[in-house]
């Protein structure tokens, strides 16, 4: 992992304890695509459609342009994501976009002074998108927390939607910021903070000006904006596809200051992973330049990725005194990162342990300073073939004549500087057969085609066997295992020695050491005794107004249900006055306005006794938390009396005590043993639940209140609707009553009258058939004259035209005779109408007057329904 050089020095290991801060601090943001929304809310003058592949379509983000920015250097190989995302992405491309990396934090002089953990948890099937999860653990170096914090906090995109850090300080202490991003209808983006420790919040806002208008800064509104919030992936995808060449972008920073940002990205090129060894890696620089319209300092940033993996190598600010370097564990994890804080802890302290207690982690630099070193001289290396944006190399003459002296300084081949033959070679294997290469045959006598790798004889693999040999191990192995034996031989030798030196200051150090650990014990016990008898006060205090709790959250209760039980006594009433208007008759049986308003007081009845149910059922469930909550600090309470008293005995012990004695097994830890953070912990959880519990109970009251004041209010103000409507419609059949029997007053007296005419018809057409026997006697006496005397003359024609006159008057009176008498059914059907029809509204009456306004006027009150 380093040189021999790193593991010398052993003040370290007990300072990083003494110095370990409690602090974690806790970046989320959450990033995803562009969306169709968000190119029309912006200057892309270009919009590009996105691309669809097997993870869903990838986001545009880079236009180009070659306008120079508020004095930045124009961009001359800039180039789009249409074309290099149009590529389809591969599977194994999208698996490395998904990763966690533990890092660790240097200063100038490469100490530790804190580490992070980043975690891309997520990409979606239908988007590339993920969910990145940044802490940062710092032991106790203030300068390192403000400086790397100021970076996090200065870094905020337009598509970053929303970013939320958190620092924990201790057991209770937090402090929280927040960022949000959003559009105006203006289409102006603002970006909005918000800071808050627990007593006080601030908040400012910045805003970067959309389409036709200019910024406070004076930014020009006809730039680019690239909002590049999935920048964490976009780096690592940009690496993994061998990408080379410039990004251009715009930002906006929290403060509202517009900066044009350039992503420069070198060629990947091979640098050796120590000066000692030939294996080679090939590395990828990613630099980041940033300048503001304000005039101040660009912001510079230089990372390396490991090109194969993606994997950050190294990163470091300009201006920061600061760097980032890869773990030294590998790609290894804390199984947890919600248990970070610990695990970062323990991950230092490990690493620490490692280095022998050092506090300089030079050895472990070397690697990335020497990759830095090699930097420049590899700048011109052929890109790889497969990338997209291949540039051949052609050998320069320098390098041409530094391999010739190579040559005369090493007649192999090899330079002067390389390790001894037996030990492993810096670059591959100097026999000729690297790892992982086919083997062929061994001469005649062993024929076949074998492969072998660094598995050597494991499943899968063949040695070449014959009666005279078997190859099972490679020469690099070989030459491995030199090594190991070596660095093992030093290193016990290097313990011995240490163990010497050691053993010399025991025996003077141990009493001295014993007095003075006694003394410190009993003064920690003092101290230990008091913050026992504090707690234990301060839970006394907290069961105490639990208790008042308890017994004001049981009136309530009773409350609750007594108005449950006021509450049946509405519902009846409105079923009971629905249940008697159903018998009704049948012409009355209408949805008349009091119907309406019962079913609507029943509904509310309905509403209002699930509301009260599913209330009392919270308050049920509420009073058993808090009689739990109760009982969990009556057992933290026991449970530290008891402890406090323990204590005290032990505090008053000394070595002229009587009643020491050895106990056997003392120093044991036991399986339920708690550390000093938990117990502090447990008590603070105790109370913490007592506050959020007791903080429940009285909003659960108040909410309780409110709902019965309410309710009784609601329903006595529908009652009364239900009662005005009753009485208008009680009224309103009154008067269509009255009106009815007035009607049938008038068709009586008119029947009365039609009877009295039709005898009148009757008595006129029997006294016309005397006037019809005169006349017709008249003409049948002329009928016996004589021959001629028989004569038609005038008094015959008169005669027989009184004859039709008469049959006509008499028709006319029997037609007239049959209309009266028609007439006269008529009025007697309309007069039985009438009679049931006034029937009917008397029963309707009765039934809305005596039996629903008398089950009305029992209607509880207002008090009692609110269960007073």
């Amino acid at each position: 992992m380093a040189s021999k050089s790193a593991f010398n020095c052993r003040s370290h290991a007990q300072s990083i304890d003494r110095r370990e801060s409690s602090k974690v601090f806790e970046i989320e943001q959450c990033m995803y695509n562009l969306s169709e929304d968000f190119l029309r809310q912006t200057t892309l003058r270009e919009p590009v459609v996105p691309v669809v592949n097997d993870a869903g379509p990838v986001a545009p983000e880079v236009l180009r342009t070659d306008e120079p920015i508020d004095g930045a250097p124009i961009a001359h190989s800039v180039h789009q994501l249409e074309d290099i995302l149009r590529r389809p992405i591969s599977d194994e491309i999208l698996r490395k976009l998904c990763f966690s990396e533990m890092l660790l934090v240097c200063d100038g002089n490469e100490t530790i002074v804190g580490g992070a953990a980043i975690n891309v948890s997520l990409i979606a099937d239908e988007v590339l998108a993920a969910f990145s999860s940044t802490r940062l653990t710092f032991l106790g170096h203030s300068t390192a927390e403000s400086e790397l914090m100021s970076f996090a906090d200065r870094n905020c995109r337009p598509l970053q939607e929303r970013k939320c850090e958190t620092l924990l300080s201790g057991a209770t202490g937090r402090q929280e910021k927040q960022i949000q991003l959003y559009f105006d209808e203006a289409y102006n983006v603002t970006a909005y903070r918000q800071e808050s420790n627990g007593l006080h919040t601030e908040s400012f806002h910045g805003l970067l000006t959309g389409p036709g208008g200019n910024g406070e800064d004076g930014t020009d509104a006809t730039q680019t904006i690239l909002p590049d919030g999935l920048q964490l992936l976009l780096l690592r995808y940009l690496v993994l596809s061998n990408f080379v060449g410039e990004i251009c972008s715009q930002t906006i920073d929290v403060q509202g200051r517009v900066g044009n940002c350039i992503h420069n990205i070198s060629a990947a090129f091979p640098v050796p992973k120590a000066q000692h060894q030939k294996a080679s890696e090939a590395v990828k620089e990613v630099r980041k330049t940033t300048w503001y319209s304000d005039g101040a300092e660009p912001e510079e940033s230089v990372s390396h990725y490991d090109s194969s993996t993606g994997r950050l190598v190294r990163h470091g600010w300009n201006s920061s005194n600061y760097i980032l370097i890869a773990n030294p564990f590998g790609t290894s994890l804390p199984t947890g990162l919600v248990d970070l804080e610990r695990s970062m802890q323990d991950y230092v302290r490990a690493l620490s342990g490692v280095i022998k207690n050092r506090s300089s982690v030079k050895g472990l630099l070397d690697d990335m300073h020497y990759s830095v070193k090699e930097m420049d001289q590899c700048k011109n290396v052929e890109t790889s073939v497969d990338n997209p944006f291949h540039k051949p190399r052609e050998s320069a003459g320098a390098d041409i004549h530094a391999y010739q002296q190579e040559l005369q300084t090493s007649p192999v081949g090899l330079p002067a500087s390389d390790p001894p033959p037996y030990l492993p070679q810096r670059v591959g294997n100097s026999d000729g057969y690297p790892l992982a290469k086919p083997m062929g045959p061994i001469g005649p006598w062993a024929t076949g085609r074998v492969d072998w790798g660094a598995l050597s004889g494991q499943t899968g693999t063949r040695p070449v066997v014959n009666q005279y040999s078997i190859t099972r191990y490679s020469v690099d192995e070989w030459r491995q295992r030199n090594a190991n034996m070596i660095n093992a031989c030093d290193t016990t030798v290097e313990q011995s020695v240490q163990v010497e030196n050691a053993s010399k200051n025991t025996i003077i150090r141990t009493y001295a050491i014993a007095d003075k650990t006694q003394t410190d014990c009993t003064h920690s016990l003092h101290v230990r005794a008091k913050n026992i008898d504090n707690l234990k006060c301060e839970l006394n205090r907290a069961i105490a107004s639990m208790q008042e709790e308890i017994a004001a959250l049981e009136r309530q209760r009773r409350r609750l249900k007594q108005s449950l039980a006021v509450l049946r006594m509405p519902e009846a009433i409105a079923n009971e006055c629905l249940e008697r208007r159903t018998g009704r008759p049948d012409t009355e049986l209408i949805r008349d306005r009091p119907e309406e308003e019962l079913i609507q007081e029943i509904s509310l009845i309905s509403e209002i006794k699930a509301l009260l149910l599913q209330t009392l059922a919270n308050i049920e469930q509420q009073q058993s938390d808090n009689r739990a909550v109760r009982q969990r600090m009556e057992f933290d309470w026991s449970e530290k009396k008891v402890a406090h008293e323990n204590d005290a005995i032990n505090c008053n012990l000394r070595n002229q005590s009587t009643n020491t004695l050895f106990k056997p097994g003392a120093t044991r830890c036991c399986n339920e043993q708690s550390t000093e953070i938990y117990w502090e912990k447990f008590t603070r959880e105790t109370l913490d639940m007592y506050q959020n519990c007791r903080h429940k109970s009285e909003q659960l009251r108040n909410t309780l209140d409110a709902i019965l004041t309410n309710a009784a209010r609601d329903l006595r103000t529908q009652a009364d609707s239900v009662e005005r409507a009753l009485a208008t419609r009680i009224s309103c059949m009154e008067e269509i009553r009255e009106k009815l029997e007035i009607d049938l007053r008038t068709i009586l007296q008119r029947l009365a009258d039609t009877e009295i005419q039709i005898d009148k018809l009757k008595v006129a057409i029997r006294n016309m058939d005397y006037s019809m026997m005169v006349v017709q006697t008249r003409l049948d006496n002329r009928n016996q004259r004589p021959r001629v005397e028989n004569c038609r003359d005038q008094p015959q024609n008169l005669l027989i035209a009184e004859v039709k006159s008469l049959e006509v008057g008499t028709s006319a009176m029997n037609a007239q005779l049959k209309q009266e008498e028609d007439v006269k059914q008529e009025l007697i059907n309309r007069r039985n109408e009438l009679e049931r029809e006034i029937m009917l509204k008397r029963r309707t009456i009765a039934i809305d007057r005596d039996r629903c306004q008398l089950l009305r006027s029992h209607f509880p009150s207002s008090t009692a329904l609110s269960g007073y």
